[in-house]
């Protein structure tokens, strides 16, 4: 049981690490576009389902991986981390994190835009899955649904006080490389929701 409640609380706080710049490019969309909003809440739903579909569908895939070396796999959300780290004290600005432009359809520039930040989403969560035995799968599952979920509602909540904005976009720099390396500690760690735990 405490493992399945910090297999939760990992997939939550990755989620959280990997998508607070989506957050405020999906709060960037929603005031752009505030009679639209429900066409950017459904480019963002279907751009977390293609993003899931690909991390469950190459952590899946790393079955073929032998069982004892999936831990190791945990080196890509640490890497990830230190990559942001190094960025962050260069003062750097990560790529794509700025807030979309375009005439497009709204749907499909929200599908593109979340897509198009949603690499360390896909690599972190494929790793999570990779390590996780099939029950903790169905955990990861629901809880990035869960985050998802929150995600939209909390944009929405947001867009009426756009100050907030300013704060989330500050923060998600700062914070995602942190959460990263830990996720990242994690994986490389022995659970019992691992699909060889040890003794």
């Amino acid at each position: 049981m405490a493992d399945a409640v910090l297999l939760i609380l990992v997939v939550f706080v990755a989620f959280l690490a990997t998508n607070l710049d989506n957050l405020a490019l999906l709060i960037g969309l929603s005031v752009r576009y505030p009679d639209r909003r429900d066409h950017v809440a459904i480019g963002y739903l279907a751009a977390m389902l293609v993003v899931g579909g690909i991390a469950a569908a190459i952590g899946k895939a790393a079955d073929a991986v032998p069982v004892h070396y999936l831990g190791l796999l945990g080196i890509v959300p640490v890497a990830i981390g230190l990559k942001g780290l190094f960025e962050l004290f260069k003062g750097a600005e990560s790529p794509g994190k700025s807030r979309a432009n375009g005439d497009g359809s709204v749907i499909a520039l929200t599908l593109a835009t979340q897509l198009g930040n949603g690499t360390d989403t896909v690599l972190t969560f494929s790793v999570l899955v990779a390590d996780a035995n099939d029950k903790a799968d169905i955990l990861i599952g629901a809880a990035f649904a869960c985050m998802v979920a929150m995600f939209a509602i909390s944009a929405n909540v947001v867009t009426r006080h756009a100050s907030l904005l300013h704060q989330v976009e500050h923060y998600s720099r700062r914070v995602m490389p942190f959460v990263l390396i830990a996720v990242g500690l994690f994986v490389l760690s022995n659970t019992g929701m691992d699909q060889a735990p040890g003794p």
